[in-house]
């Protein structure tokens, strides 16, 4: 089955951030890398995106105006968007989830965990999936361990 892939807007000023990015993501997804903010609103207006990576850096404008503008508009509103920073993490989650972000990650970016925050926001019903079979597995791992404790009696040795 050839599934469409999700389209992901990557807004990042700096070239090799963006390109080391673009590299971790664009085999899973189609991506629309672009070096400013006016250039996403730009996009915008041909492409829906799945997702938005936005560089908390980005050039000439600030993060919360870019978010301002994406929730003025009802088509751009619903679009996740996950913050890349230099900053420390602690304070850039808060920013970010005040502005109503779905995520935040610290650059450099480690690619796993960028595709998996990804896949979260994406296809939330596959991380349900996944995280009620690893909850059907917990009682036989608690049992499991309680013999290792235990006698044949049921005592703890």
């Amino acid at each position: 089955m050839n599934q469409k892939k999700k389209k992901i807007i990557l807004v990042n000023g700096c070239w090799t951030d963006m390109t080391n990015d673009r590299d971790i993501i664009k085999s899973q997804y189609k991506v629309y890398p672009v070096r400013s903010a006016a250039k996403l609103f730009e996009v915008l207006h041909d492409v829906k995106p799945d997702l938005v990576l936005l560089d908390i850096d980005t050039p000439g404008i600030s993060v919360e105006t870019i978010m301002n503008k994406l929730n003025e508009n009802s088509a751009s509103r619903e679009i996740p968007v996950i913050v890349l920073t230099n900053g420390k993490i602690h304070e850039s989650q808060l920013e970010a989830y005040n502005l109503f972000m779905a995520d935040c990650l610290t650059k450099p970016v480690y690619g796993p965990l960028l595709l998996m925050l990804i896949e979260e926001r994406l296809y939330p019903e596959r991380v349900q999936e996944d995280l009620q079979g690893r909850l059907k597995k917990v009682p036989l791992w608690i049992a499991n361990r309680i013999s290792e404790f235990t006698n044949s009696n049921g005592i703890i040795h």
